[in-house]
Parts: structure tokens; sequence; C-alpha cells
């Protein structure tokens, strides 16, 4: 009761005072004096899609904005009221679109029942959110762009133009983006790190028989704040695998183990790909070693996501936490992570800390983790001569995946 009482005393003369800090209850712990200065990550549960929200000091990033099939309007459910809790505007100051699939962006809609708008396009257009820097890896592809890669540069060059958005900037690997000076967001990997035109150049009747996957091309980005670190990587691939749907084929590429030595260990890990059997690959989490891993997948999803095995290798570094649900028949063991609802972050002000679930973690420094965990080794083989030799005797897809 104190505690609460402390609290609304304290929220009164922020406000008096013209301060903004976040106005939901801090967890457990949690120093009443950090309040303003605390950074706060919201990994929304949306089901079979993706969108987290990081607020800096009243700064905010949304990394991608994507709703389920099944409830096209649960990005309007969820993120516009929180964003108003956390930063007193229905502004959002970045938003990042890691790869050009619906489940990531939304969809623009037609009109009908079955059609209606979703994610991103949802936000800016039916919620009236604007946006003031809009982010994506631009318009490079192999083989023919999808409909949903089109009908989303359009609609940017509509947003800019109606300035819903106020800047579109497309990201290669290495940029950041600088938050109050003491968080970074620093991007590893963008349109596949230069391995597809590597490829291209060796086997381009491959790749014009299985270009890669839409996934392979996922911006991925580490988050800085002092001794904290994020990693979140879209879809991001880390298979080297083809697949047939029908006459058509893909191929989904290692881009993991291309960068897993660039990202090394982190507090926390955006599970790739909604935790498919394709990513998480076991180097490339032996890199990161995570203290907390978060999933985004929906509740008796057809894609087996989270994947058994990539559940396994996480609960053997730390804490896991699914957002929405997992596929019928998923063991107990990941059931039991299931929160069905939003997944909240506190962060200290200088990183040093963090709360999830009602647990507090210390974050590592280099030195520690250093200590920890060794020296890394590389993932693979980056010739990947015998992958492309062997290809064709590749072929498989047992499992159903997006």
């Amino acid at each position: 009761m104190f505690r609460l009482t402390l609290l609304i005393i304290v929220g009164t003369l922020f406000q008096m005072t013209g301060c903004r800090f976040p106005t939901e209850r801090p967890p457990e712990g949690y120093p009443i004096s950090e309040l303003e200065q605390s950074t706060r990550v919201i990994h929304f549960n949306v089901g079979q899609a993706d969108a987290m929200l990081l607020v800096h000091r009243g700064v905010s990033v949304l990394f991608d904005c994507g709703s389920p099939l099944e409830d096209p309007e649960r990005v309007l459910k969820v993120i516009p009221s929180r964003l108003q809790k956390l930063t007193g505007k229905r502004h959002i100051d970045y938003v990042v679109i890691s790869h050009y699939h619906q489940d990531h962006l939304g969809n623009p809609g037609r009109g009908g029942p079955k059609t209606r708008r979703s994610g991103l396009y949802s936000l800016l257009d039916d919620a009236n959110i604007t946006v003031g820097t809009l982010i994506d890896r631009g318009r490079w592809a192999l083989g023919k762009p999808s409909a949903t890669y089109r009908k989303y540069h359009q609609a940017t060059q509509r947003w800019l133009s109606e300035r819903k958005v106020r800047e579109h900037r497309t990201v290669s690997t290495g940029d950041h983006i600088e938050l109050d000076r003491d968080l970074r967001i620093t991007f590893v990997a963008a349109s596949g790190n230069g391995l597809f035109e590597e490829l291209y150049v060796r086997y381009a009747d491959f790749l014009e028989e299985f270009p890669p996957s839409e996934n392979d091309f996922s911006l991925a980005a580490i988050v800085e704040l002092g001794d904290f670190e994020l990693f979140v990587g879209g879809d991001l691939t880390g298979e080297n695998i083809v697949r047939r749907f029908g006459p058509n084929g893909t191929s989904y590429n290692d881009i993991e183990s291309w960068i897993a030595a660039d990202v090394g260990p982190v507090e926390m890990y955006r599970v790739n790909h909604h935790g498919s059997a394709h990513s998480s690959n076991p180097c490339f989490v032996d890199h990161l070693e995570p203290r907390v891993s978060i999933v985004s997948s929906g509740h008796h999803n057809r894609y087996g996501h989270p994947d058994d095995a990539v559940m396994a290798r996480l609960e053997a570094r730390g804490d896991v936490w699914v957002t929405g649900g997992a596929y019928a028949g998923a063991p107990k063991s990941t059931l039991d992570r299931v929160k069905a609802r939003d997944i909240d972050v506190w962060i200290a002000p200088d990183g040093s800390r963090f709360w999830v679930e009602g647990k507090v973690y210390d974050s590592w420094n280099d030195s520690v983790e250093r200590q920890r965990f060794g020296k890394r080794y590389p993932c693979q083989d980056t010739t990947l001569d015998a992958y492309k030799v062997d290809a064709r005797r590749m072929l498989k897809g047992s499992k159903k995946d997006d």
C-alpha cells in the first residue's frame, strides 16, 4: 500500500513539472526514482505475427507491425493504447520493417470483411498514428517481387505524400540509430549481407530456380543500452535448404551463421522466425547465449512454431517466454512458457539490470561474457560449395513454413 501511494505521489509530481514517464506500474523491486528514465520493451501478443515496441525516454521504435490472418484488427486492439500510455503521443519516432511479409507489416486490404486493413496499414490509416522515420531494407530483390512487396512500397509513397510518414530510410549493414546518446541500435544484417550477390555470380541457374526466401533478406539489429543487449532479426534464416510449393521453388539460406560472430552474447533474444525449425541454429545460439528469449507465435498455428528443438536449445541457456501460443500438440514444457499476452520488459536507465515476468536479471559486461563463454568459433564454411552442389538432393519440406 505504501509503495502504491508513493508511486502515485511521484507520478503527480512528475506530471506537475511537465515530465513524462511510463504510467504503468513497475515490477516489484524497480526503483521509483528511476521511473522517469526507464526504458521499456513491449513484446506484443499479436498471435502468429510480429510487433515489438521500444520506448527510451519518450522516443519510440516499433520493430515490425504485422497482424495474424485470423485477427486482422489485432494491432488496433493492442498498440495505440500502449503507445499512448508510454509516450503520451499517437506518434512513433521510428518504425523498422524487417522484411516484406504480411505477418510483419500487415495487409492494405480491399475493403471487404475478409480483406480488412491490418498491421502497419491499419495503424497509420485507421488509428491515424504518425511515423517519424520508416526504415526498411529497400527495393533490392532476386526474382519477381511479391504483391506484398509492391503494395508496401506503393503505400510508403502515399504515406509520405500525406505526411503520415515524414521520412523513408533504407538501411545497410553497419548503419545505426542513436537515441538520447546512450542507446544505440546497430543493423548487423540487411538483404543477406552480400551473400546473394556472391552466390548469383557462381550459381545463377540455381538461384533462378530457387530464389532466396524473403525471410533471408530480413533486417537484423542489436539494441545496446550500457551492458544490456537485445537482438531482433525478423524471420532471419539459419539453415541451407531448398523447398518446393507446387511448381515453384525457393531456398532458405543460412544468414544467421554469417552474422553470429558479429552479434556475440546478448541479454535478450527476440527469437528469429517465430521459433521456426529453420532458424536459431545451434551455432547461432552458441554465439548469442541469451539470458532471456521471447518467441512470438500463435495459438494452434500450422507451422510447428515454436519448434521443440529450438525451445530446448534456448531453455538450455536461460528463460524462454512465448507471447501468443504454440502449435497443436506442443509439449507441456512449451505450453508452460506461453503467456498469451504482451510480455513487458523494464530496463534500468544505465542498462545494468532488466526485469521480465517478475524476475530481475543483471546485465553482463563484455569481460564477464568472455570469461563465461570463451572464444567464439566460426559457424560455417562461407564458400557454401557443398551446399549448392548438393542442393537438388536436399529437397525437403515435411513441415510447412511461412
